[in-house]
């Protein structure tokens, strides 16, 4: 359960639409859906997860936070063997059986080890860049090992990768503020950005009224909370719970795209992102970690 809790598994069926969502983008068959190039990008994103509680550790400690590492339940060096063996694992699965991955699976490592174990200054400007990267390779990792990142990088098309890897963005730049507080108005502007980014789908040459209806609601949901509480300073509590029921309502970003492509048979199944959403949250419930 603590390891399960450190490694945050309640993510994983995110990981697992980002990665389905990059195929179907790129107009490729489920049948084809490569399972052992998942289990590689799975093996990265929660080997991330718990190198950054190792990198974390002494915040966390001054913080009071319940965390395996924290209370000792999980002992930082044996974590941090752990975090890096789940990079070798996958890493090699990328050389032996998706040579045209590898260096993207080596891109994506470094990118989060880098964010991981920078300093803290250099963290607080580069660190949700680095996220939002980190979160479009995770995108184009499926469609990748099948044609190539190029030409998943073409078939996915920018505006896809765009509006999920800025929505991102501005949730990191949120939760930056997570051990201070921020004002409710700079918090609103920051949720109405991520908000508002799927609406660069609507650069597309045509789009159905159906999307345009969508992206309001999505807009008006997502950042209902943070219009409510504009008026006050929001505290280490709301910032986090701002954080994490956005990031929660990350699938329906890929969702949003699905309805705005021009294959049909991904409207209906745009509606997954709904059940992504549901058990996403149910499993947070249980392996939630503080």
């Amino acid at each position: 359960m603590n390891w399960l809790r450190l490694a945050r598994i309640a993510l994983l069926p995110t990981i697992a639409w980002d990665f389905t969502v990059g195929i179907l983008l790129a107009n490729r068959s489920l049948a084809d859906w490569p399972w052992l190039a998942f289990i590689a990008l799975a093996l990265i994103y929660h080997g991330s997860m718990i190198l950054n509680d190792v990198a974390d550790i002494k915040i966390d400690i001054a913080a009071q936070r319940k965390r395996p590492l924290v209370r000792k339940e999980i002992s930082r060096r044996v974590a941090l063997f752990a975090g890096l063996l789940m990079y070798c694992f996958a890493a090699s699965i990328c050389y032996l059986y998706f040579e045209k991955i590898f260096n993207l699976s080596l891109y994506l490592i470094s990118t989060v080890l880098l964010y991981n174990f920078s300093p803290s200054a250099l963290r607080n400007h580069i660190g949700p860049a680095l996220l939002a990267t980190a979160r479009s390779f995770s995108l184009m990792f499926g469609a990748a090992a099948l044609s190539g990142p190029a030409q998943a990088l073409n078939d996915i098309a920018y505006t896809n990768i765009m509006c999920y890897a800025l929505y991102f963005l501005f949730l990191s730049r949120m939760a930056q503020h997570e051990e201070d507080g921020i004002s409710g108005m700079r918090g609103l502007s920051l949720v109405g950005m991520a908000c508002l980014s799927p609406f660069l789908l609507l650069a597309t040459d045509s789009y159905s009224p159906a999307l345009v209806v969508c992206l309001l609601i999505f807009a008006a949901f997502t950042g209902r909370h943070a219009w409510a509480c504009r008026g006050q300073y929001w505290s280490q509590e709301i910032v986090q719970a701002q954080t994490r029921s956005s990031l929660c309502l990350a699938p329906v970003v890929l969702g949003l795209c699905l309805l705005a492509s021009e294959q049909s048979s991904n409207h209906w199944l745009a509606l997954v992102s709904i059940g992504v959403v549901s058990l996403t949250t149910t499993l947070a419930k249980r392996f939630t970690i503080e």
